[in-house]
């Protein structure tokens, strides 16, 4: 991972405290109020500014994707626009995000994927999940057992339960 420069909070208003969560392409630094998408990967690193604090962010081919925290049980959903200087607004409000081939998104109760407006609706009940380059979807419901999706036969399959043991 690249570590992002760090300002001390002296670009955003707010507190001075900072996070950073970073992989080898991108960081999202949250400093007081403001969010900073820094995207590198090839060495150097360019902020992108945010009107807000995004507190979860994916990259795929569909695009950088981000949410934003409303009220604790819904966010709102932004996109980075092609050309990497604007977040965009998106129609919907989710609990958690994933960019891959597609974006899907959960909400309370079902799953979406994006297809435009309207988001398209895929029955599930799964907390998070992650779909990849290749449009391959993984979940994990809220009792930890993994799901993936089989496009083909439009359901969710079962691929490992729960084993985990509490005394």
């Amino acid at each position: 991972t690249k570590p992002a420069p760090t300002s001390n909070g002296a670009d955003c208003h707010g507190d001075a405290s900072e996070t950073e969560t970073c992989n080898e392409d991108a960081c999202i630094q949250n400093i007081g109020a403001c969010t900073k998408a820094i995207f590198g990967g090839s060495g150097s690193w360019s902020h992108i500014p945010f009107p807000g604090q995004l507190i979860s962010v994916s990259k795929g081919t569909a695009g950088v994707w981000g949410i934003t925290e409303t009220d604790g049980n819904s966010y709102n959903i932004y996109k980075l626009n092609n050309e990497g200087e604007t977040w965009n607004q998106i129609e919907g409000s989710v609990r958690h995000i994933s960019s891959g081939s597609q974006v899907w998104v959960t909400k309370k109760t079902n799953h979406y994927i994006y297809k435009g407006n309207p988001w398209k609706r895929i029955d599930g009940r799964l907390e998070v999940l992650d779909v990849s380059e290749s449009g391959n979807v993984w979940g994990i419901n809220l009792h930890g057992e993994i799901y993936r999706y089989l496009n083909h036969q439009k359901k969710w399959k079962k691929i490992l339960k729960h084993t985990c043991k509490t005394d």
